[in-house]
């Protein structure tokens, strides 16, 4: 069994919903792809039809953080789980546009143009998820030291 499902088949310690709810630039590009279809225009139809797969997969849903691991659930079939051993730290960042919470993580193959080395999360509460992230991460790295980040 890969880490991936058994971290998914625990329950997490804390979950929490994406900042927005409901993605509008998914429903806009079902109805291009619906307009498409109804004048015939293929154009349409695979604008609307790429920009919607695009937007599916690559838009956040839910966080969780389980004792071992930040899961990051896209829509459906993604799912990105982040080991703790590869989290070196946390970040809040106060922006005009809303808080949001910084996760650095440790990659020393990251490339400079592609920076993989962090990821924004944008949550409703983003203080209870980092709190809460935290406390998991602390209690990680106290039970396993010998993996903590090699930054």
């Amino acid at each position: 069994m890969s880490e991936a499902q058994q971290t998914q088949r625990e329950q997490p310690l804390y979950q929490a919903k994406h900042r927005v709810p409901v993605n509008l630039t998914f429903f806009l590009a079902l109805i291009v792809v619906g307009l498409g279809i109804w004048k015939a225009d293929p154009v349409l139809v695979l604008a609307g039809t790429g920009v919607a797969a695009f937007t599916w997969f690559a838009n956040p849903r839910l966080y969780r953080v389980y004792p071992g691991a930040l899961v990051v659930v896209y829509g459906s079939p993604r799912v990105r789980v982040i080991p703790f051993q590869k989290i070196s730290h946390l970040d809040m960042l106060k922006l005009m546009i809303g808080d949001r919470l910084r996760v650095r993580l440790v990659d020393p193959l990251a490339l400079r143009l592609f920076d993989r080395r962090r990821l924004i999360l944008e949550l409703k509460d983003p203080q209870t998820f980092h709190d809460q992230l935290q406390t998991a991460l602390d209690e990680f790295r106290r039970t396993h030291p010998e993996t903590g980040p090699s930054s």
